[in-house]
């Protein structure tokens, strides 16, 4: 057995993905395989890897094929389902690493039984010219994303963290295979994230693992499907918040949700029909998820008072908000959505 298993998925971007190969040649920690999962390319991807691996043999490198676009959940699940590594290794493939990348989030599970999943300080570029760091994160009530309060962004210590990003993160094998294949894409991190956290676990991102990410690049890649990503992304926010919370918790959260559900259409009204759709499936197959519901639930050590004080009450966060108009507007409704928090008894962790 080698101590990480690296899972790269490939989907027609051969040329992100030997940039992150040659990153992890790169790697002090030497232990490591890499396995390859080719997502259904339909340029020529196939060859060009393996051109690259048969010219890389100081890597230890696997290519598997899939027939189809298996998404992000199932297909790290393959990938992970070949491999052998004590530790797995997510990595997107439109990222490098640093140096000691691997080997500082190896050591974290080393030394820390008690944490389940390992994160890194992630710099992302998007549509910018330079990479930046903005923040640790967290996910919000209603399953939206935030940055954590109070964070020196320049500390060397462990950041515990509520969920940790899908492309950045190492688990120990023995978790079992993380993901949920119904997810495709969006939100299957957090449900993992999530998951662990009710068995009793923490998750942490140290900052020695250093990734520069080009932000989405698959997502990117593919517009012709972006209303696919927006109704894939609507129904995994709604669905993990429904399988995660006990039930209590999810009344009480509801009003919050609703809120976010309207006002979200409300913004964003040219894609409200596709999210429409969304709310659609969750409600034809509300006996599919009270099962995963329950399946969650059984097993949960945690109590999600306990879980809430790593989320944050949020709306959205108004520092994402370019326009200055929609982060006044924002700001305010983060007031209410604080005010309901605290009648309701939801004491997340920027509530004082």
């Amino acid at each position: 057995m080698v101590k990480v298993s690296v899972i790269l998925l490939n989907w027609n971007q051969w040329r992100y993905t030997v940039a992150c190969l040659d990153s992890l040649k790169k790697q002090s920690l030497r232990d490591f395989e890499v396995i390859i999962v080719d997502n259904g390319s339909e340029d020529d991807s196939v060859p060009k890897l393996k051109k690259y691996i048969s010219r890389n043999r100081s890597l230890t490198i696997q290519l598997f094929q899939a027939r189809k676009n298996l998404g992000f959940a199932a297909g790290n699940n393959q990938g992970i389902a070949k491999s052998q590594g004590e530790y797995i290794a997510l990595v997107n493939n439109d990222s490098t690493v640093n140096r000691d990348y691997l080997k500082e989030q190896a050591g974290v599970l080393d030394r820390d039984e008690s944490i389940a999943i390992v994160g890194a300080k992630v710099y992302n570029k998007y549509e910018k010219k330079e990479y930046l760091f903005e923040e640790y994160g967290t996910t919000t009530l209603t399953g939206m994303y935030a940055g954590m309060p109070g964070i020196d962004r320049h500390t060397r210590a462990l950041v515990e963290s509520f969920a940790i990003s899908g492309g950045a993160m190492m688990f120990r094998r023995k978790a079992g295979l993380p993901f949920d294949p119904d997810y495709f894409i969006y939100h299957e991190d957090t449900y993992f994230s999530w998951k662990q956290r009710l068995l009793g676990f923490r998750n942490a991102s140290t900052p020695g693992a250093v990734m520069k990410h080009e932000g989405s690049a698959t997502v990117r890649d593919a517009r012709h499907m972006s209303n696919r990503f927006i109704y894939l992304g609507e129904r995994n926010r709604v669905m993990t918040l429904f399988i995660c919370y006990g039930f209590g918790t999810f009344v009480r959260v509801a009003p919050m949700l609703a809120a976010s559900v309207l006002l979200l259409n409300i913004y964003d009204v040219k894609h409200a029909l596709t999210r429409m759709r969304s709310y659609g499936w969750l409600i034809l197959n509300i006996q599919t998820l009270i099962k995963k519901h329950v399946r969650m639930q059984r097993n949960r050590r945690v109590r999600d008072r306990e879980i809430i004080k790593s989320m944050s009450f949020r709306l959205v966060d108004e520092k994402h908000i370019s326009s200055h108009l929609h982060r006044y507007l924002v700001k305010g409704l983060n007031s209410f959505f604080r005010l309901y928090a605290k009648i309701a008894g939801l004491r997340a962790l920027d509530i004082k």
